[in-house]
């Protein structure tokens, strides 16, 4: 299911920035979507049209909406309040002041930014090499691949099956290497997936700029790339904590909103090798983002 919904999620920014859309990006529990007297179904990745109306039919009801200013906000039943109007959902969209009830949740959509620089857009989630840069070093090509951003004290999941021709079974040497030319980590393996938490392999704890090497045995093709971690703003950092500690919660409900707002706070700033990490995560312990 989260496979699905990153798919559809890579299509929904390409909606014109210059159209006003409310985007449902996410629905928890019994909602309804009321156009010309007539009830249907509200599914995600739907948009709200100024003749239509929202029921939230009870107490399980949610919807995250977002609009095309990147205004995000979810939405919760209320027995004062249950039916919502296309001006009243812009409205609460582009009100700072949320209701109390609310807070517990839309606080933490604060943290989740969007850039304004196309060409920084996420591939999918995968390594991407840039552009026409390769080098050819005594017989050797080597491919430059995008810098990959991560959060420190996070663990990242580094996957690069894109970039390798499935004809070839082969063996790869990865490597991590400091700022300083250390080699921090070295494993060869038939997996194009590593997970690993940067942070454990050295002790300076300003370190955040680190090399990637993958070189595939085969044919010695290498890739590299610039693995840069990002420190947050002390409030920020507080924030995240709380939200990732409400993600990944042994017991949580079967409504995920965390987990689906964490999700998106890690791709919405480019942190793509957290986001494997985490997607694969809550995937593999049958957490889901969208039920």
């Amino acid at each position: 299911m989260i496979k699905k919904i990153i798919l559809l999620a890579l299509f929904i920014p390409n909606i014109s920035i210059s159209k006003d859309f409310i985007l449902v990006k996410q629905v928890w529990g019994d909602v309804t979507l009321i156009k010309n007297s007539e009830n249907h179904e509200l599914v995600s990745f739907s948009t709200i049209e100024k003749d239509e109306k929202i029921k939230l039919n009870n107490a399980s009801s949610k919807l995250w909406l977002k609009d095309n200013n990147d205004n995000n906000y979810i939405l919760q039943y209320s027995q004062n309040k249950n039916v919502y109007s296309h001006n009243d959902l812009v409205s609460l969209l582009k009100d700072e002041k949320k209701p109390k009830e609310d807070k517990s949740v839309n606080k933490f959509l604060s943290l989740i930014s969007y850039s304004n620089n196309k060409k920084n857009k996420i591939n999918g989630m995968l390594l991407s090499p840039r552009t026409g840069i390769s080098r050819n070093i005594k017989g050797k090509e080597i491919i430059i691949l995008d810098d990959l951003y991560f959060l420190k004290e996070f663990p990242v999941k580094i996957s690069f099956a894109n970039l390798i021709d499935p004809k070839i079974k082969s063996s790869y040497i990865i490597k991590i290497i400091s700022s300083t030319n250390l080699l921090l980590f070295e494993q060869e393996t038939s997996e194009t997936d590593l997970i690993v938490n940067i942070d454990s392999l050295t002790r300076n704890p300003f370190s955040t700029i680190f090399k990637l090497e993958i070189i595939e045995r085969k044919t010695n093709l290498t890739f590299r790339t610039n693995l840069k971690a990002k420190v947050l703003p002390q409030q920020s950092e507080i924030l995240l904590d709380e939200l990732k500690g409400q993600a990944t919660k042994k017991n949580i409900d079967s409504e995920n909103i965390h987990q689906a707002i964490f999700l998106e706070y890690l791709k919405s700033n480019n942190f793509i090798i957290n986001y494997n990490y985490y997607t694969d995560l809550f995937e593999n312990n049958e957490h889901q983002v969208n039920e």
